[in-house]
Order: structure tokens, then C-alpha cells, then sequence
């Protein structure tokens, strides 16, 4: 179920397991967002259907394919 609540600056949002929502950035101004998974995060599309799944490995496999694309080196993030 959609929430109709709106982030602000220092906002900190907790999401609950099975909580589903769409997240939108309104106007133009550049926005930095911290986002702390624990678990997997689901992505579900208009026919409630899993279209994809994100993990600690799926993102830090992203990580590191965008590092090899852009020339940055790697930083050893796994502790």
C-alpha cells in the first residue's frame, strides 16, 4: 500500500519486511540518499510480480562493475 508522506532533509525512514511503495524525487535540485539494507529487497511490478531481487552480493557486485566502467579504484568494502 502507497504511503502519502513526503522525506524531508534528516528525514530517517524505517521500512518494515513487505512494505511496498514507489520511490519519486521531486523537483530539480540534486538529492543525496543513504540507504541501509538488511535482507533482500524485492521489486514488484504492477501485477504484483517479484521483476527483481536485491541483495548485499547483487549490490556489491553493482559497485564493482561501476567501478571497472568508470576507472575508479576499488575500495575493499567487505569487513
Amino acid at each position: 500500500m502507497e504511503s502519502d508522506w513526503v522525506a524531508k532533509p534528516g528525514t530517517f525512514v524505517y521500512e518494515p519486511p513487505g512494505d511496498i511503495h514507489t520511490l519519486t524525487v521531486d523537483g530539480d535540485e540534486p538529492k543525496i540518499t543513504l540507504f541501509m539494507l538488511e535482507g533482500s529487497v524485492q521489486y514488484i511490478d504492477d501485477k504484483d510480480e517479484l521483476t527483481y531481487q536485491d541483495d548485499v552480493f547483487s549490490k556489491y557486485q553493482l559497485y564493482l562493475n561501476y567501478c571497472q566502467e568508470h576507472g575508479v579504484k576499488e575500495q575493499n568494502l567487505v569487513y
